[in-house]
C-alpha cells in the first residue's frame, strides 16, 4: 500500500508536449532560475512558485489604488446580482463545514457593523423590511426571548403559524373589548408569567394596546369583573 504522506512526483513532460496534450503545466524537474522545482504554465513557461508570489504583490500594490479597488467593488456587486443564491448557497456550505471559517465571518461582520456606518444602515433597513413583511415571526420571536428571560418559565415558545391562526380566530378583534386589531395588537399572556403561567399558545389571547395595559399582570377573571363582563 502507498505511503499517501509522501509527495507524488509529477511526470517529466517537455513545454511542447504540454502545448501538443492541451496540459495547463507540465514539469521538467529541473529549477528555475530563482532555485524553485516546482511545475511550469505551459501559457508562460514560468514555475508556478514565482507566479504565485508575482501575483501576490501585484495584488498587493494594485489594492493600494483606490480606483482598481472602486473597480474590483463594481465587478463583484455586477457579479453578487446575477449569483447571489449561488454565492449564498456556498457560503452557508462553508459555515456548515468549517467551524473557523463561521466563526471568522461572524467575527468580521462585527467589525463592520461597528465601524462601517455604510453598513449598519443597509442592515438597519434590511431589518426593518424584513419585521414588514413578517409580522407575526416578529411577535413570535419578541415574546419567545422575554419569556426565556424569565426565570420561572418552564419552555415552551410559540409560532408564527400559531398568531396567524390565533389571530384568525379570534376575528381579528381584540379578546375583551373586540375593537379591530388590523392596526396591531399585543399578545397577552391569559395567566401571566408573573403567577406562572405557561408561554404557549394555549395561554395567549389578543387584545388591543388599551386593554393590554389595564390587564397587565393581573388575573384573568379579576380583570374581566373589573371591566364588567363578569358579574
Amino acid at each position: 500500500m502507498a505511503d499517501d504522506t509522501i509527495p507524488q512526483i509529477p511526470p517529466i513532460v517537455t513545454r511542447q508536449e504540454a502545448v501538443a496534450a492541451g496540459l495547463s503545466r507540465y514539469f521538467t524537474g529541473k529549477p528555475c532560475k530563482w532555485g524553485h522545482i516546482d511545475e511550469r504554465s505551459t501559457a508562460i513557461g514560468g514555475c508556478l512558485t514565482c507566479i504565485r508570489k508575482h501575483d501576490t504583490i501585484r495584488g498587493r500594490e494594485r489594492w493600494k489604488d483606490p480606483e482598481y479597488r472602486r473597480k474590483s467593488k463594481d465587478w463583484h456587486d455586477a457579479w453578487l446580482m446575477v449569483n447571489r443564491e449561488k454565492h449564498n448557497l456556498d457560503r452557508r456550505r462553508k459555515r456548515a463545514t468549517d467551524p473557523e471559517y463561521a466563526a471568522t465571518e461572524k467575527a468580521n461582520k462585527k467589525l463592520r457593523r461597528i465601524n462601517d456606518p455604510e453598513f449598519r444602515a443597509k442592515a438597519a433597513d434590511r431589518n426593518r423590511a424584513w419585521r414588514s413583511a413578517n409580522p407575526e415571526k416578529c411577535k413570535a420571536n419578541h415574546t419567545n426571548g422575554k419569556a426565556r428571560r424569565r426565570e420561572r418559565v418552564s419552555g415552551g415558545s410559540i409560532t408564527a403559524n400559531e398568531l396567524i391562526f390565533l389571530l384568525d380566530k379570534q376575528r381579528r378583534r381584540c379578546g375583551y373589548c373586540r375593537k379591530s386589531l388590523n392596526s396591531g395588537y399585543h399578545m397577552d399572556h391569559i395567566k401571566p408569567l408573573a403567577k406562572e403561567g405557561k408561554h404557549n399558545i394555549k395561554n395567549i389571547q389578543l387584545l388591543c394596546l388599551s386593554c393590554n395595559l389595564r390587564k397587565s399582570a393581573k388575573d384573568p377573571i379579576v380583570f374581566a369583573n373589573e371591566i364588567g363582563l363578569l358579574v
